[in-house]
């Protein structure tokens, strides 16, 4: 049998049926259709599969980021209120005077606030008992005309001691009817005798503010005071003499004036500006708007 070369079967010529044919072709079309149809399946598997697992690593780094934030992704709301807190304020002039006068008794030189000087640091609860309720007294007297004659609940008394001095701060009523206490009427209020005639004094120190900031809930006045003393040298001269210190060790000089003369003109700071001592005032600001004074402290 002859051997046929490769050439031999190039040159072969299979012959068909064309309806064979036609039905061949027909198949692979649709085959081809199948695998164009499960690449795309297949692409949007992948893709679907891609999208989830980035949004998947987006909500756990969202997640993470809310559960433990790291110092450059901290809320900056921690931020603002830190420096809110160490924000210093200047407050008015009428702020200053307002709250000095929540524990200062202007009418009458303010004996009851200056007693305590001596002391390195002052708090509501070193006051006593009577000089507690007069301080509440004063703070009513704000609220209403005295010459209306006025009356209080105990309730009303209370609230006024409370954002004055503290809910925690000791006190008990005084109701004897005495000078400048409260008088029990039949009703079950309280009234008070405004009159005056105790107390009345030469002042003893000569004072001025000379700084009134707020640093978060805090208010703190800063007061420079000299101390003076009254003292009739003969029967034509007076002297003044002015201290740096409540004691009245620290002599800062002194002046004599003619007895016609008016004494408070001579009890004056402008001389000793800065060698005073210096007293700071702090009040808590409540959220309700109102002022509970805390201590008075000498830091100078």
């Amino acid at each position: 049998m002859k051997k046929m070369k490769e050439e031999d079967f190039n040159e072969i010529e299979i012959e068909m049926d064309p309806e064979v044919e036609r039905k061949i072709l027909k198949k692979l079309k649709v085959i081809n259709a199948l695998l164009v149809i499960m690449v795309l399946a297949l692409g949007g598997v992948v893709i679907k599969e891609i999208f989830l697992k980035d949004s998947l690593e987006e909500k756990n780094n969202i997640t993470d980021k809310r559960q433990n934030p790291s110092e450059s992704s901290k809320p900056t709301q921690e931020n603002d209120i830190k420096k809110k807190e160490e924000e210093e304020i200047e407050i008015s002039k009428e702020l200053i005077e307002e709250l000095f006068n929540m524990v200062y008794d202007s009418m009458y030189c303010g004996n009851r606030l200056y007693s305590h000087f001596g002391s390195k640091k002052i708090t509501p609860d070193d006051f006593s008992n009577l000089e507690k309720n007069y301080i509440v007294i004063m703070n009513l007297a704000k609220e209403k005309e005295p010459n209306s004659n006025p009356k209080y609940t105990k309730e009303q008394i209370i609230e006024v001691k409370n954002h004055v001095l503290g809910k925690n701060t000791s006190f008990e009523m005084l109701d004897n009817g005495d000078y400048q206490q409260f008088y029990p009427e039949k009703d079950g209020e309280y009234s008070v005798d405004w009159s005056c005639g105790a107390d009345i004094c030469m002042s003893e120190n000569e004072n001025e503010f000379i700084k009134g900031i707020q640093k978060g809930n805090k208010i703190y006045l800063d007061q420079e005071i000299i101390f003076t003393e009254y003292t009739q040298k003969n029967e034509e001269l007076d002297t003044v003499k002015y201290y740096k210190d409540y004691n009245k060790t620290q002599l800062l000089g002194e002046k004599d004036f003619n007895s016609s003369e008016d004494y408070y003109k001579y009890v004056t700071i402008d001389s000793f500006k800065n060698q005073g001592s210096i007293y700071r005032y702090t009040y808590q600001v409540n959220e309700d708007g109102t002022y509970t004074f805390l201590q008075i402290e000498n830091i100078k």
